[in-house]
């Protein structure tokens, strides 16, 4: 009846294949729902029993393969009381790599630059600027990154965290994200914090479509702070940083 026309995620990713599936006869009957790979290997099946003229949906958790690229994998319903397969349809699988090293920084600052006050906090781990009565602030963190062969820049993403105390003293507090080549900004978004009254605790994601040819790239996020004249302490991190391509 339905399924996921496609499926994508990062090399040896865990994703969710939704599957309904309608029983036509007029008796009560079971299928086998097996997702097969484009070597013909079982990634995942599922049994249902489904009453006669009704619908049944199964989940089915699949692990994309370990190389980058794009690959036709089907889905088969197989009918156990005839045991012939009554549908196969096939599906899109999009495998996208990482370009970003420890991006959850549980290794430190290992690969990144921090320009102070960014530091590593090892206890969250996470990076992150805590300050009490700052003053202006414009700094970043950012990683050089190295493409072999030409790709596709699919998506940026992030968690991030900003606060500021007491409320309404900072005139601004920004997050600007960016990819650079050399002093060029190829691609840049702000995250703003906007809440005056609480942190700003989020997930930016952004989906691209930049292509790169080979080269040394950089991925930079830059924390802006306007601290105002009475600004006690300001609390930013950032955690779990990631950029995917595709060849």
């Amino acid at each position: 009846m339905s399924y996921n026309s496609s499926i994508a995620g990062p090399v040896g990713s865990k994703q969710r294949l939704v599957v309904t599936v309608q029983n036509t006869g007029n008796a009560r009957g079971s299928a086998v729902l097996t997702v097969i790979d484009q070597y013909g290997n079982t990634v995942n099946s599922r049994t249902l029993s489904i009453p006669a003229g009704q619908t049944a949906t199964a989940t089915l958790t699949v692990t994309l393969p370990a190389s980058t690229g794009t690959y036709t994998w089907k889905i088969q319903a197989l009918n156990l009381n005839t045991t012939r397969v009554d549908d196969e349809k096939t599906f899109m699988v999009s495998v996208y790599g990482e370009l970003i090293k420890n991006g959850d920084f549980s290794q430190g600052s290992a690969y990144w630059t921090l320009q102070s006050p960014w530091r590593i906090d090892t206890s969250l781990q996470l990076a992150r600027i805590n300050l009490t009565n700052p003053r202006d602030i414009s700094a970043s963190i950012s990683q050089t990154f190295t493409v072999s062969s030409t790709t596709t820049l699919t998506q940026l993403q992030l968690y991030y965290y900003m606060d500021a105390h007491p409320p309404g003293q900072a005139n601004s507090l920004q997050l600007v994200v960016s990819i650079e080549s050399g002093s060029t900004i190829l691609w840049s978004q702000t995250i703003s914090w906007q809440k005056r009254n609480e942190p700003s605790e989020d997930t930016f994601t952004a989906q691209l479509s930049i292509r790169l040819a080979p080269g040394t790239y950089t991925l930079r996020i830059k924390a802006l702070l306007n601290a105002g004249g009475n600004l006690n302490q300001v609390d930013i991190r950032v955690d779990n940083v990631s950029l995917l391509y595709a060849p």
